[in-house]
């Protein structure tokens, strides 16, 4: 379905969701606000936007950390894209015809194509386990060490 709307230029952007943040505290009617906040000088405005929409997933708090062996306090330290995937990668392997202990010290490889985590300009409250939720160097590694897999594993 994803493709289906892709072809007929459906537009999915909403305004901010309140459960995603607070974006009172990062919008500023200035257009110019994002090349004020790359000077010194306007450092009262880093972090701001004059965007006040985006394309956000559903239920994206709804990631089962138990089935994943992870604490709460380490899936809610993880980017969204870390949980998202997670899931997906399980998924895959699952409809491949692996079981979980069939990936367990399996030598499978893990090669996973991400980019800069948005979770680290989100104000939020920095727990233990935060540096490796944001790091995209993990990314790959969490797949690997949640499901057991010992191939080798890299983030690209």
């Amino acid at each position: 379905s994803f493709w289906k709307t892709t072809l007929c230029g459906a537009d999915y952007a909403i305004r901010v969701p309140y459960l995603r943040w607070d974006h009172d505290k990062y919008h500023d009617a200035d257009p110019d606000c994002w090349m004020q906040a790359t000077n010194w000088k306007y450092s009262h405005n880093m972090g701001r936007t004059s965007i006040n929409h985006g394309c956000f997933m559903d239920g994206i708090e709804l990631f089962d950390c138990k089935f994943f062996g992870l604490s709460t306090m380490e899936s809610g330290g993880m980017d969204p894209q870390q949980r998202h995937i997670l899931e997906t990668s399980y998924e895959c392997m699952f409809m491949g015809g692996f079981k979980k202990k069939d990936m367990m010290n399996g030598e499978i490889a893990v090669y996973v194509g991400t980019t800069n985590p948005e979770l680290n300009y989100i104000d939020m409250e920095v727990g233990a386990c935060s540096g490796t939720g944001s790091a995209v160097a993990i990314t790959s590694n969490r797949i690997s060490f949640q499901l057991g897999m010992m191939g080798p594993s890299s983030s690209v």
